[in-house]
């Protein structure tokens, strides 16, 4: 096999609607290890093969990685903000703040958190 060039590797994917696919790592990967697979390295045979090879793994995979974060806009944590100050003017809301804190920090990071509590 007469290994494929990197535009090769991206109109193929693009042909397959891969969004999100970096034929970039793909080829930098394969040119790195000889266009071989496996322990055994083999020889790849058909790299169109191996391209939706990788777009089922990505399929396989995305519930385990980790879900991006929010970017630190100035309305969500405008928003966040108010709600915070609504709950601290509550009674006994001490276990819906720290819900509150959770949520902010699992959504806008620690970053983020910080700065709704600096600005409540």
């Amino acid at each position: 096999m007469k290994p494929p060039t990197l535009d090769q590797i991206a109109d193929y994917a693009s042909s397959l609607n891969y969004d999100g696919f970096d034929a970039e790592a793909m080829f930098d990967h394969y040119e790195m290890v000889g266009w071989v697979y496996g322990k055994s390295r083999k020889p790849i045979k058909d790299w169109k093969a191996a391209v939706r090879q990788w777009r089922r793994n990505d399929l396989k995979y995305a519930a385990d990685r980790p879900r991006p974060r929010a970017q630190l806009d100035d309305q969500a944590i405008k928003d966040y903000v108010i709600q915070l100050r609504v709950l601290r003017s509550g009674d006994n809301q001490d276990e819906a703040i720290v819900r509150l804190y959770r949520k902010i920090r699992d959504t806008l990071g620690p970053e983020g958190l910080a700065q709704v509590k600096s600005r409540a």
